[in-house]
């Protein structure tokens, strides 16, 4: 807001002023968490094919 009206300060500046003025300053959002379970890994039970073609090319 105080950027629209044309003033340039920085937010420590209007952190400060906040806090002489007794203001609250309105907190934003925290870090979004996915719901419910998340399934495990399936771990491969043989080679991949890049280890078959590995294994092709060896002599």
């Amino acid at each position: 807001m105080i950027a629209r009206e044309g003033f340039a300060v920085n937010h420590k500046k209007v952190r400060r002023i906040y806090t002489e003025e007794k203001l609250q300053v309105r907190r934003r959002g925290g870090r979004k968490r996915t719901l419910g379970t998340r399934k495990p890994m399936v771990l491969p039970d043989g080679p991949t094919s890049v280890g078959r073609w590995i294994s092709c090319l060896t002599p």
